[in-house]
């Protein structure tokens, strides 16, 4: 209801008028924080600001950052996810790298969605593409005997959303040789697993070159079982060949096995013969079949990564919706119980916004609409939240500002 002369007007109804006041003046605040402020502001060349927090986004400082940051315009974006089938890992862990786990030009994205949880994402033509492109991020090219995947320190769990990817084992091979000697080269990882089982093979992939050598053959394999070919290739001198089904949606599916391999041979006839084969594959094994992998023969060096396990558990989908994306900004102030968010967004209109309060550190939270009073339980730590839900997944909304003023009196 609106404030009336001879009416005595409610506490809310008086600072939602201040609200609309302060939303007024964060926009002048916003703009004047992007130029530059050119006033002799209290003595230090920024504002003298009372009980107010504010962001124009020209860094990263989202506490909890469900969205795509965007440096080059200062904003927070909802990641366009725009083919129809999307597959999705929920990263429970210490920190994550949420570059290392993004790669936008493959429809791969990271982003958190709580304290010490993360979430890669990713469309594909196929439910296998996608979830291939998400091994790859993850897996491909670990170091030898790492324990978590890239980008990822502390794994505590993995959580996917696909049923056939819970309660796996994923490990990283690679098999790398260099000669220019002559004779006979032979190596392998052998797989062995202690039981009959359906087991897969995600992102493999294989280069092998002869850079001199007239009288050389060279060999590289993928085996899955043993002496089962998946890929081959055999060159002879000045050649090379290989494969490349990383990121696709090839992904090989073996059943009822106790082995598989990675195999090369070279067979050389002088000293100067320079060849090299380089083979890397990531491996899906159930947790119920203990996987062992055996390196032998002639290599110059591989890589076993460690046993990573996958859930057996599903995403929890009630606390973290993929519809959803938010933003949570944390803040310490004095003890308080009312506060006022002004927050700049462009929202689609498949799109739906939440702006919550907290002041007692994301134990309660008060919706309230945009610069509007908020009053929750009174606490020393000021935390504002935006939750925007999406019915669209492709379209693109955007968050650009956000500021709160507390402790009005």
């Amino acid at each position: 209801m609106s404030i009336k002369d001879g009416e005595i007007a409610s506490s809310d109804e008086v600072m939602n008028a201040m609200g609309s006041i302060f939303n007024d003046a964060a926009q002048n605040l916003f703009n004047a924080d992007y130029i530059g402020f050119d006033s002799r502001l209290y003595n230090s060349g920024v504002p003298n600001l009372k009980n107010v927090k504010y962001s124009t986004f020209t860094s990263d400082d989202a506490d909890v950052n469900g969205f795509m940051y965007d440096s080059t315009d200062d904003l927070y974006s909802t990641a366009p996810i725009i083919a129809a089938s999307v597959a999705y890992i929920d990263i429970y862990a210490t920190d994550v790298n949420v570059s290392t786990l993004t790669d936008s030009a493959n429809g791969t994205y990271c982003f958190q969605l709580d304290t010490g949880v993360w979430r890669i994402v990713s469309s594909g033509a196929s439910t296998a593409e996608a979830i291939s492109r998400i091994f790859y991020q993850l897996f491909f090219d670990l170091a030898d005997a790492a324990t978590d995947p890239n980008g990822v320190t502390t794994l505590t769990d993995l959580r996917c959303s696909e049923s056939d990817y819970r309660g796996q084992l994923a490990t990283f091979t690679r098999l790398y040789m260099y000669t220019d000697s002559s004779g006979s080269q032979e190596g392998a990882i052998t797989l062995g697993l202690s039981g009959a089982s359906t087991y897969k093979i995600i992102n493999d992939w294989c280069t092998t070159s002869i850079s001199y050598g007239p009288n050389i053959n060279a060999t590289s394999r993928l085996e899955a079982p043993t002496s089962t070919v998946l890929h081959t290739v055999t060159i002879n001198n000045s050649s090379s060949s290989g494969w490349d089904d990383t990121e696709s949606s090839t992904i090989h599916s073996v059943a009822s096995t106790t082995s598989g391999k990675m195999h090369h041979y070279a067979s050389s006839g002088q000293a100067l013969d320079d060849w090299y084969t380089d083979k890397k594959a990531i491996w899906v094994i159930p947790d119920s079949v203990t996987p062992t992998y055996t390196v032998s023969g002639t290599y110059t060096t591989s890589a076993v990564s460690d046993d990573i396990a996958i859930s057996s558990t599903a995403p929890d989908t009630t606390s973290y919706p993929l519809a959803d994306s938010t933003l949570i900004f944390k803040d310490t102030v004095t003890n308080t119980d009312h506060a006022i968010p002004v927050i700049n967004s462009t929202i689609d209109a498949a799109s739906s916004e939440q702006i919550s309060v907290s002041a007692d550190g994301g134990s309660n939270w008060t919706d309230v609409d945009n610069a509007e009073i908020a009053r929750p339980i009174a606490g020393t730590a000021l935390w504002r939240r935006i939750v925007i839900t999406r019915t669209d997944l492709s379209v693109e909304d955007t968050v650009t500002e956000q500021a709160v003023k507390y402790n009005f009196y």
